[in-house]
């Protein structure tokens, strides 16, 4: 998961679980998610001043032209000695201090999966796929009883209705992971 191990070394559940712990605990900075959402974006290597700039203006709630150059300073000095260094050391990124770049690593797609964002005002996609098999089942149960307005549907159209109502909440499902997921278009989604 992380920079390449010796040979000798082998892959065992507790090391997998660490790796899983140096990912939660390089990500659990913002500015770290903004480099790794910056990095998807990018077809190849980023600049280290641009990369502050962007950063600095999503901080600032600004459009990146207007970043000033006192905003800019404080997050390029924060990601140079502190955050880029930490995920240049978990391989997450590649970080060259001396060219001032910073690349993507066979790691950096994969750690996409712990960045994954539920809104705070959103409940969580297997609630709800629990819910809505809740319902469906229920007016199944309501319509094999015979019970109106229920039984008014016969069985097959009970099962169009359910595979529509499956497939139109899958289509949501995915408009919403592609709003929240890092490394999409524009700024990166909220945390």
């Amino acid at each position: 998961m992380f920079r390449e191990r010796s040979e000798s070394h082998s892959n065992t559940a507790e090391e997998q679980a660490v790796d899983r712990e140096l990912v939660y605990e390089a990500l659990s900075n913002t500015r770290r998610r903004h480099v790794i959402h910056c990095i998807l974006q990018a077809d190849d290597s980023v600049e280290l001043a641009d990369l502050s700039r962007w950063i600095a203006a999503w901080e600032n709630d600004v459009a990146v032209e207007a970043v000033t150059a006192k905003q800019r300073k404080r997050v390029y000095t924060a990601l140079r000695q502190v955050h880029l260094p930490k995920l240049d050391e978990t391989g997450i990124v590649a970080f060259d201090p001396d060219r001032g770049t910073i690349e993507p690593t066979e790691v950096t797609e994969n750690v996409e999966a712990y960045l994954r964002v539920v809104p705070e005002d959103e409940i969580t996609w297997s609630r709800f796929y629990v819910g809505l098999g809740a319902i469906l089942g229920s007016a199944a149960l309501l319509a094999w009883l015979g019970l109106f307005p229920f039984s008014e549907l016969p069985g097959q159209a009970w099962g169009v209705l359910s595979g529509l109502a499956v497939l139109v909440t899958g289509i949501a499902h995915v408009v919403s992971d592609c709003r929240h997921q890092i490394g999409s278009d524009g700024a990166p989604p909220g945390y």
